[in-house]
C-alpha cells in the first residue's frame, strides 16, 4: 500500500489490552491535598483482558495494520520490544513503562512486589532544539505538559490528546510553517494514545487508519468518545528479529523526516 512519502516503516507486531482498576470504589483513591485521582498504585489493583480474541496479534508490515486471529502469528518468532500501561481520567493520561499487572522479578531485601508502589507519571513532551518543534511523548520527568506549536492541519492532536496537551496557540498552514510540528516517540506510548482516543470497538479501524508507512496521520473518528474516565490500556509491542535498530531509529524520526506523526 501506498504512504504518504512512498516509504515503508519498520515491521513489528503488538498487543492491546483493557486494564481494569479493581480496587474498592467506596474509597476515594485522591491524591492527599489536591483530590487528585490516582491510578492503581500497586499490582495487585491491576487486573487485565485482552480487547480482542485471546492471544490475537496485530502486525504492522511497515506499510498498514493487520489483525491476526488467535494461533495463526508465529508466537516464536517474536521479541520483547517495549511495553506501556496508561490510565485516563477527566482529560489526564497518566502513564508507566511497565505491565501493571506483572509484577518484576523481586531483587532479594525488597518489599513483597504485590505492594511495590508503581511509577506512574503524566503524558508530558520534550521539544527538540532545532527549531523543527517536534515533540516527544513520554512519561518521565523532564517533559513540559503541552505541545509546542500545533498547525490546523494537524488533526491527530485534536484526536489523540485530550485539550489540555494542545498548545495556547495554534500556528497557520503557511508554507513557511508547513514543515513545523509533529510528535514522535515510543511506538507503544503512540499506538496507547490512538487506542484511548476511541471505544474498543474502533481501535481496529483508527489503528488502520493511523498507521500509515512512516507517516502516521488522523483517524478521522469522532473525538472523545474513548476518553472515558479511569480506563485503561496496556500495549506490548514485538519484532521479529532481535536487533531493534529499525524500530528504535523509527520511533526516534531518524527515518521519518524527524517525526512520525506529521
Amino acid at each position: 500500500m501506498a504512504t504518504g512519502n512512498g516509504a515503508p516503516g519498520p515491521p513489528f507486531a503488538f498487543q492491546i489490552y483493557e486494564l481494569n482498576d479493581v480496587r474498592d470504589p467506596q474509597y476515594q483513591h485522591t491524591r492527599y491535598g489536591t483530590g487528585a485521582w490516582i491510578p492503581p498504585q500497586t499490582f495487585r489493583d491491576n487486573d487485565w483482558e485482552l480487547i480482542f480474541d485471546e492471544h490475537s496479534f496485530f502486525y504492522f508490515d511497515g506499510s498498514t495494520v493487520h489483525l491476526y486471529p488467535p494461533g495463526s502469528f508465529p508466537m516464536d518468532a517474536i521479541h520483547n520490544a517495549g511495553e506501556v500501561s496508561v490510565y485516563h481520567n477527566e482529560g489526564q493520561i497518566y502513564g508507566c513503562g511497565e505491565d501493571v499487572t506483572e509484577p518484576p522479578t523481586p531483587e532479594p531485601h525488597e518489599p513483597p512486589l504485590e505492594v511495590m508502589d508503581i511509577g506512574w507519571k503524566c503524558l508530558a513532551f520534550v521539544h527538540e532544539n532545532d527549531q523543527s518543534y517536534v515533540s516527544r511523548a513520554v512519561f518521565h520527568e523532564g517533559g513540559v505538559p503541552r505541545l509546542t506549536l500545533l498547525r490546523p492541519s494537524q488533526v491527530w492532536a485534536k484526536e489523540l490528546l485530550p485539550c489540555i496537551y494542545r498548545p495556547h496557540h495554534v500556528h497557520d498552514d503557511s508554507p513557511q510553517n508547513s514543515g513545523l510540528g509533529g510528535l514522535k516517540g515510543e511506538v507503544a506510548i503512540l499506538i496507547a494514545l490512538i487506542a484511548l482516543s476511541v471505544p474498543n470497538g474502533n481501535i481496529h479501524l483508527a489503528l488502520f487508519n493511523c498507521m500509515r508507512g512512516l507517516t502516521w496521520t488522523s483517524h478521522g473518528l469522532p473525538r472523545d468518545e474513548g476518553w472515558t474516565s479511569r480506563r485503561g490500556i496496556l500495549v506490548k509491542v514485538f519484532t521479529l528479529s532481535e536487533d531493534t535498530t529499525p524500530l528504535r531509529l523509527f520511533e526516534d524520526g531518524t527515518v521519518a523526516e524527524g517525526k512520525i506523526f506529521h
